[in-house]
């Protein structure tokens, strides 16, 4: 951790681990909230869906037994697309989702955790967001880079 950042090694999976694991004992002891992007990239979507979603903060909320908050914002297709070089002022709609325990848990319940998560959060997504553009086309999963030790 550096200052109110943290930085994760993506490539490297024990690195990757190691600080997941110093955060959730620093969010714990200091009582901070941490935000979390779970798809772990951009997706710059147009079509109201989520990139798959990485595991690692689902690790460290269950590791130190801290609630997770779902935080969802409405696609911002209307009001920016890079590849239409579009980028105009807008409202973005926010919704918070009750919290979700991660009581009694242990990494056994992390996948399903991280599914029921994903799925609420998509669900919510397509609810609060403007229909999909006509240029729209499905995301496309990223490749994983990911390095193993």
């Amino acid at each position: 951790m550096t200052g109110d950042a943290v930085f994760i090694k993506r490539q490297s999976h024990s690195s990757a681990i190691e600080t997941i694991t110093q955060v959730g004992v620093t969010v714990k002891e200091r009582n901070v909230p941490i935000f979390l992007f779970p798809e772990g990239t951009r997706s710059y979507q147009t079509t109201n869906e989520l990139l798959p979603f990485k595991k690692g903060a689902f690790h460290l909320a269950v590791g130190a037994q801290i609630p997770i908050i779902p935080i969802v914002a409405e696609s911002y297709h209307s009001i920016y697309s890079l590849k239409n070089l579009l980028f105009e002022g807008g409202v973005i709609k926010v919704k918070v989702l009750p919290p979700i325990s991660t009581e009694g848990m242990d990494a056994s319940n992390v996948t399903d955790l991280t599914e029921r998560c994903r799925s609420l959060m998509l669900k919510t997504l397509i609810a609060i967001s403007q229909p999909p553009p006509s240029y729209a086309k499905p995301l496309k999963t990223p490749h994983s880079s990911k390095k193993k030790d």
